[in-house]
């Protein structure tokens, strides 16, 4: 009875897994989700690093279709040398002024991944739909309940929603 239907976006985006490099240390992990946004993860336990920088690695958009054989193929490694050749070196471009340091990347693989989420653009236009993923967060009928997960960055904001309506 719960009406979920909305559009469906489905984006193809982009990570680098490098080994460890020596000059970033002591950068910390971080996350950053205001205007345009990206991730690093420096993992001190398994020595590799994760960089992500959404305005390079979001490869192509659809909306309402099925995903693509070319993205499957690409979810499982096959990557065309110049698209690899592009995402390593305009990444590294980016991470290099965000960390205002030098550094190459040592060994990288590139690994890409699909987003889901509800919007007919792409997240730079204010009226995209991505933007309302905390619009609504929590659907019920009888005793079912849903709270939709939009972005891990809405997690708390959902969460207090749920325990504000004593549902938790």
């Amino acid at each position: 009875g719960i009406n979920m239907e909305a559009e469906n976006n489905l984006r193809l985006k982009f990570g680098i897994i490098s080994n460890y490099i020596d000059q970033l240390e002591s950068m910390p992990s971080i996350t950053i989700v205001n205007g345009p946004y990206g991730d690093f993860v420096n993992n001190t336990t398994d020595k590799f690093m994760y960089f992500s920088w959404y305005p390079i690695s979001m490869h192509d958009m659809i909306i309402n279709k099925n995903i693509p054989d070319e993205w499957v193929s690409i979810c499982r490694g096959d990557i065309k040398d110049d698209l690899f050749k592009y995402q390593i070196e305009k990444q590294l471009q980016k991470f290099q002024q965000l960390f205002e340091k030098q550094f190459q990347f040592q060994s990288p693989k590139l690994i890409a991944g699909v987003i889901v989420a509800n919007g007919t653009e792409d997240i730079n236009y204010s009226n995209s739909g991505l933007h309302q993923r905390s619009a609504d967060p929590i659907a019920y009928e009888g005793n079912y309940y849903t709270v939709s997960t939009g972005k891990f960055t809405s997690a708390p904001y959902n969460t207090l929603l749920l325990e504000q309506k004593n549902m938790l």
